[in-house]
């Protein structure tokens, strides 16, 4: 995605997901491949040494889920500051909540669809 409208039409379209670490917005996008976006504040992560952490799981995550996460766009944003000991947990609940807001977005665009 390029540049912050691209980041707002995601947001605009208010399709997301919470966790105690993420929060996922999401929108379909134009292509087949799904692709992300990762907005970190320094009001949430003081340091960049945190913020490139927080991206790098990010990244890493989605690369993974990717072949299941269809043509939508992906906007991720972090809730909490995350700190290496909490990786793990926050893999598996960034993974879960990808699957939830890839539902919740096919489901909206459905009943769009039916109307």
């Amino acid at each position: 995605m390029d540049g912050p409208h691209a980041y707002a039409a995601v947001f605009a379209y208010k399709c997301c997901s919470s966790g105690r670490w993420f929060q996922v917005y999401v929108r379909p996008g134009g292509g087949s491949a799904a692709r992300l976006g990762v907005v970190v504040s320094k009001r949430i992560m003081k340091t960049a040494v945190a913020r490139n952490f927080y991206k790098r799981v990010a990244r890493d995550v989605f690369r993974q889920a990717r072949k299941d996460l269809g043509g939508l766009d992906y906007v991720i944003m972090p809730r909490a500051a995350l700190g290496s000991a909490d990786a793990p947990v926050a893999r598996a609940e960034l993974q879960g909540l990808l699957q939830k807001s890839f539902s919740l977005c096919h489901s909206r665009m459905a009943a769009a669809a039916n109307r």
